[in-house]
């Protein structure tokens, strides 16, 4: 839960691009909270698509938030 917090400020770094900031998250994302995932007894991985089902699931989270993100803190918020 911290890392999400901290990786939250990549967002406040004004001098890179979107594209930059959001390549840089989802690194952070995929090096902390992606193995999170896999060892929280959450999801069961017997088989290597299994392991697929839950990287799709990071990732369609990961849209969901950031397409939520972008339109409430970019769009909304500058009005």
């Amino acid at each position: 839960m911290y890392i999400v917090a901290a990786a939250s400020v990549i967002y406040d770094i004004e001098k890179w691009s979107l594209l930059k900031q959001s390549a840089i998250h989802f690194i952070v994302m995929i090096l902390t909270i992606f193995p999170c995932l896999l060892i929280s007894g959450w999801y069961e991985l017997s088989s290597f698509a299994d392991y697929l089902k839950v990287f799709g699931i990071f990732l369609l989270c990961g849209c969901v938030f950031w397409t939520i993100g972008y339109l409430v803190f970019g769009k909304l918020l500058d009005r």
